[in-house]
């Protein structure tokens, strides 16, 4: 006789489970790329000071835990001369110290790699960095950033450095606003009572009143436009109707 079998117990790896999708959590991986090597020769699509930003940038990513490590990332991405001319240079320096050593390598590239010129007087320079012929004053006040940067970094080479970059900025800028519409926004209190964050702000509000104004113009000229069309249109179909009717009249006469 032929038992039937009993049903064999599933074990729980068997089992459907129910997943419940609220209690689901998606945890997104930053992506974290490091920047192409820096050879120092021509084929450089970034400048160094651009190389450094994303180097640091991707260092922070990475969290580096020593200034050890910080340095091997940097050397790791030096090719050819870049890294030849490193190499040498800390040669001639042993006793730098691994705290100093990820900034003394930026120092090293940028001594021999960048394109900017350093002054003797570079406080001098920066005052005399002045608005251009038809600059905008968007152009004007990131040109100022950038000169301030080089400035500090010369003096910073001697042990000094800029006691406020940021104020610099501001009072060169309020000073020498190259937009006579944005400078009346400067004159309500003193210089020295401007943030560079409040600068910041009236000057983004002023391009996006620029931009809208652009837009507004050309909206305007495109509905005259539109306009004229329309009735060049019109105009066309009624000569045309008035012909037709002129050559019936004729022939039917």
């Amino acid at each position: 006789m032929h038992l039937p079998s009993s049903p064999q117990p599933q074990s729980p790896s068997s089992q459907n489970v129910t997943v419940d999708p609220t209690q689901l959590k998606v945890v997104v991986q930053p992506e974290s790329r490091p920047p192409p090597p820096f050879r120092g020769d021509q084929s450089e699509t970034f400048s160094i000071h651009e190389w450094e930003d994303m180097k640091k940038s991707y260092m922070n990513r990475a969290a580096c835990s020593s200034d050890s490590e910080r340095s091997e990332l940097i050397m790791s991405r030096l090719a050819g001369r870049a890294r030849d001319v490193v190499k040498v240079s800390l040669r001639s320096c042993p006793r730098i110290s691994p705290a100093k050593l990820p900034t003394t390598i930026f120092d090293i590239l940028k001594r021999n790699f960048s394109e900017i010129t350093f002054s003797n007087m570079p406080m001098k320079d920066f005052y005399g960095t002045m608005p251009r012929d038809s600059e905008s004053a968007m152009d004007y006040w990131i040109r100022l950033n950038k000169a301030i940067d080089v400035a500090d970094e010369c003096l910073r080479r001697r042990g000094k450095g800029v006691e406020d970059p940021s104020a610099e900025v501001v009072m060169m800028f309020i000073c020498h606003c190259p937009d006579p519409s944005l400078a009346v926004h400067f004159q309500f209190k003193p210089v020295e009572f401007w943030t560079a964050a409040e600068v910041q702000e009236r000057l983004d509000g002023h391009v996006r009143s620029l931009r809208s104004t652009a837009a507004r113009a050309q909206h305007a000229v495109n509905g005259d436009s539109v306009v004229v069309i329309r009735f060049e249109k019109w105009y066309v179909a009624t000569l045309l109707c008035n012909l037709i009717a002129n050559i019936g009249i004729m022939y039917g006469g």
